[in-house]
């Protein structure tokens, strides 16, 4: 058996090769990362500046919840549970009477459904929904408002689907089944035409009066004075913070290609060693 011996100079060249590989890795992956520094940030900055926008649609639909001061023992529903209601020219208002707290709240949905008009009641379209419980004893004021679109107001205990007609599907239970009246089609009347915001144009008659200047000669100069002076130094360039942050990616990405240049030659001298064994 023959044992080959490593020589000092050997292991010491390996050691110095292994120090330049790691000090070539190191340096390429922090121009690596140097040169997407910049193009992160401006993702970033994309994605930061444009918001999300939603537009909110007024509600036609409001429920208004005053409890007694007192309760008192529970009741059934068809016990405990009136309705009065009134139609207007603007609202449609059903109030809701609960003279003690029901033994099962009752969960309802007010709802406005959107009719074809003109005569024409069906299909109707879900234009909105809001839902409300009823535990307490007090009132519960339901106002739908009105305007120039045929709707249907209702009140109800089940679902409500997105279209409904006489063939079905049709909403939930009424909350007063046996009422009608608690439920009211309204048609609506022709809607006024968008208006459109007239602009009234004032013309002014400028007068420009010409006073005559006295002329340097070409060769003349003129020094500024002290106040001139101090004003122009002091003044900020319009574009500064465009100009800082460019001058700052540009700084970034030559930094980062110095540092992937200084690894690739590292790279190549710590291979040499092991070569030349």
């Amino acid at each position: 058996m023959f044992t080959t011996e490593t020589k000092p100079e050997q292991g010491s060249l390996r050691i110095r090769g292994y120090l330049r590989r790691s000090v070539a890795a190191t340096a390429l992956a922090c121009g690596v990362a140097l040169l997407l520094t910049p193009a992160l940030a401006i993702a970033a900055e994309g994605d930061a500046a444009a918001p999300a926008t939603t537009l909110a649609t007024p509600s036609k639909i409001s429920v208004v919840e005053t409890p007694d001061p007192e309760q008192g023992p529970c009741l059934p529903f068809w016990l405990s549970l009136s309705v009065r209601v009134s139609s207007s020219a603007n609202n449609f208002v059903l109030t809701v009477i609960a003279s003690a707290p029901l033994c099962e709240p009752s969960e309802a949905t007010a709802v406005i459904y959107s009719m074809p008009g003109n005569g024409v009641a069906w299909p109707q379209q879900l234009a909105e929904a809001q839902k409300f419980t009823i535990s307490q004893a007090g009132t519960t004021v339901i106002t739908f408002s009105k305007d120039c679109l045929p709707v249907q107001f209702d009140v109800v205990t089940g679902a409500t689907p997105p279209t409904i007609r006489p063939t079905g599907p049709w909403p939930g239970p009424m909350l007063f089944p046996l009422d009608t009246a608690t439920a009211q089609q309204y048609w609506g009347f022709p809607c006024p035409p968008p208006t459109t915001a007239s602009t009234t144009t004032t013309s002014t008659t400028t007068t420009t009066t010409t006073v005559p200047v006295s002329v340097l000669p070409a060769t003349t100069v003129v020094e500024p004075t002290a106040a001139v002076l101090a004003a122009t130094q002091n003044r900020e360039p319009p574009e500064q913070e465009l100009a800082f942050t460019g001058s700052t990616s540009n700084l970034l990405a030559a930094a980062g290609l110095s540092l992937i240049l200084m690894g690739s030659l590292l790279l190549l001298v710590a291979r040499r060693p092991a070569n030349e064994n």
